[in-house]
């Protein structure tokens, strides 16, 4: 497996520790700013907000989302503003897990750490496609060779294309909502 992003396992530590605390505190202002939207965020509420988004940027900082990362200005800021703030915070921490995760061949998500990546393909539970340039339908050559490419059929036309990953959209529905029937 060879895959696009690579990540650390310290940034990864840092989103595990970061992420629950953060939607917390998001949801806790996404409420408060249903009931009062026009209400001013407190400095006392700044105090405990601030220190959650500075641990957020520390590590996502040089991601591509990090530029619209800011801490909360010690203004007269309304909750509804504080909210909106806090935005690009949410997808950035949304963009990170999705770019830094992959799964295994028993769908299970793992972090592409080099550490983790070396793991999962020390049990076995990476699919090692198209690391030998061929098409993987063991015919020896590529689309258009004259060979099967594996649609049940001993023409080379794909009949119709498959959907590779049918349960990608139920397994991210997964990590952002939680357990589900995924069948």
């Amino acid at each position: 497996m060879k895959p696009k992003h690579i990540t650390t396992e310290a940034n990864v530590e840092a989103y595990e520790a970061t992420d629950a605390v953060f939607s917390a505190v998001h949801s806790e202002m996404r409420e408060l700013s249903k009931k009062k939207p026009d209400a001013t965020l407190t400095a006392a509420k700044r105090t405990i907000v601030n220190p959650v988004l500075d641990d957020l940027r520390a590590f996502l900082r040089h991601e591509p989302e990090g530029k619209h990362l800011e801490l909360l200005a010690d203004d007269a800021l309304q909750v509804s503003d504080a909210l909106l703030h806090m935005a690009p915070f949410k997808a950035a921490l949304d963009a990170f897990r999705s770019r830094y995760t992959a799964f295994d061949d028993d769908d299970d998500e793992f972090w592409l750490t080099p550490e983790r990546i070396a793991e999962k393909e020390a049990e076995g539970a990476l699919d090692d496609d198209d690391d030998d340039g061929d098409d993987g339908d063991d015919d020896g050559g590529g689309p258009g060779d004259g060979g099967d490419d594996g649609d049940d059929d001993d023409d080379d036309d794909d009949d119709e294309k498959e959907d590779v990953e049918p349960n990608r959209g139920k397994r991210w529905q997964h990590w952002r909502t939680g357990p589900s029937d995924i069948s």
